[in-house]
C-alpha cells in the first residue's frame, strides 16, 4: 500500500483529485489532504506518507519550501509539484530538493494515474535501498562483534608501525595468523565515491562504512582464494591487503590481476568504483609502514587522474627508505 498526501490551497482542486481518482485500485490510500505547505509539514510528523502531490503556489509555505523540508526531514518520501505555466521554471529549481516529477496545470486524471504508477516505481526502489543498508547493517554489527576485529587492529597496529612489530607478531600469532614469504606489499582500496568522507552526514558515513564492509568481504576472499596474503579494514571507510610472497614477478603480476578481479567484482556488486594503490615492496615488517604510506599517495593521483585507479607505485619508480 502507498499513501499519498494531496496539498493544494484550491478545495476545488483537491475535491476533483480526491474523488476522480479510484486509490483503491491503484493500490493506494489518500492519507489526507491539505490546504498549505505548514499543514502538510505539521501531517507528516504524525502520518507517515510516501508520495506528496503538491501545488506550488501556496499561503504561509509554498511548494518549494514544503520541498526543502521534506528533503531535509523525511528524504524517503517522493515529491511531485504541480505548477501554473508562469511558474514551470521555478518549479524546476526544486531539482535541488530531490522533486521526482513536475506537473503542469490543470492535470487530468489519466496523466495523474500515469504519474503515480511511476512514482509508485520509486518508492519501490528506495525502500528496496533502504532494506538493502538495514541488512548490510545488521550484517556489518553482527561482524563486528566478533574476533575479526582484533584482528583488524592488530594487523593495523603492525603495518602502520603503532605497536612495537614483536607485540604485534606474537598477538597475531595468538589468533592463528603467522606472517609467510620473503617479500610483502601493502595495497589501499578507497570506494571513490567516499574519499572525501568528512564532507558527508551522518547517514553517508553510515553508508560507507556498509560499502567498506562490502569491499572487505570480497577482497578477503579473493586474496584467500591465491593465498596472497591478509586483508584487513583499516578505521571505517578503507580497506587494506598486506600481500606476502616471493620476490617474482609473477607475485607482483598476481598483486595487480587480485586487485583488478575486486575492482571488478565490486562494481558488479555495487555499481561503485574502487581506486587501489599498491607500495613497494619490503623484506621486513618493520618496513611495512613505508609500503603502506606509498600505497596510500596513490590515492592523491585521482586529483589529477580521476577514480578508478590502480596504480603500483614500483612502476611509478615512487620510493621509501630503502629495506636494510
Amino acid at each position: 500500500m502507498y499513501r499519498i498526501l494531496l496539498v493544494d490551497d484550491e478545495i476545488l482542486v483537491r475535491d476533483a483529485i480526491r474523488e476522480n481518482i479510484d486509490w483503491a485500485s491503484m493500490d493506494c490510500i489518500l492519507e489526507g489532504d491539505c490546504e498549505n505547505g505548514q499543514q502538510a509539514a505539521e501531517f507528516v510528523k504524525i502520518h507517515p506518507v510516501d508520495i506528496v502531490l503538491t501545488d506550488i503556489l501556496m499561503p504561509y509555505m509554498d511548494g518549494m519550501e514544503l520541498s526543502h523540508f521534506l528533503h531535509d526531514h523525511y528524504p524517503d518520501v517522493v515529491i511531485v509539484i504541480f505548477s501554473g505555466f508562469g511558474e514551470f521554471e521555478y518549479a524546476k529549481k526544486a531539482i535541488q530538493y530531490n522533486v521526482s516529477e513536475y506537473m503542469l496545470k490543470p492535470v487530468t486524471a489519466m496523466e495523474l494515474r500515469g504519474v503515480i504508477e511511476r512514482m509508485k516505481e520509486k518508492v519501490d526502489q528506495r525502500r528496496r535501498e533502504k532494506q538493502r543498508l538495514e541488512s548490510l547493517k545488521k550484517t556489518s554489527e553482527d561482524y563486528q562483534k566478533n574476533a575479526s576485529v582484533i584482528r583488524f587492529k592488530a594487523l593495523e597496529n603492525l603495518v602502520n608501525g603503532t605497536r612495537d612489530v614483536n607485540v604485534s607478531l606474537s598477538e597475531l600469532e595468538k589468533l592463528g595468523v603467522t606472517l609467510h614469504g620473503s617479500i610483502y606489499r601493502v595495497a589501499v582500496l578507497d570506494i571513490d565515491i567516499y574519499s572525501d568522507i568528512y564532507q558527508f552526514d551522518v547517514k553517508k558515513r553510515q553508508e560507507s562504512a556498509l560499502m567498506a564492509f562490502v569491499l572487505f568481504n570480497i577482497s578477503d576472499e579473493l586474496v584467500r582464494q591465491e593465498d596472497a596474503g591478509l586483508v584487513y579494514q583499516e578505521g571505517s571507510n578503507r580497506v587494506c591487503i598486506l600481500f606476502s610472497g616471493n620476490r617474482t614477478k609473477e607475485f607482483s603480476r598476481k598483486i595487480l590481476k587480485i586487485c583488478g578481479e575486486i575492482q571488478h567484482q565490486f562494481r558488479e556488486a555495487m555499481g561503485l568504483e574502487v581506486s587501489i594503490g599498491v607500495g613497494n615492496r619490503v623484506r621486513r615488517p618493520e618496513d611495512l609502514l613505508l609500503s603502506h604510506d606509498l600505497a596510500g599517495k596513490a590515492m592523491q593521483y585521482r586529483y589529477l587522474l580521476g577514480g578508478n585507479l590502480l596504480i603500483d607505485m614500483e612502476e611509478r619508480g615512487e620510493r621509501g627508505r630503502p629495506s636494510s
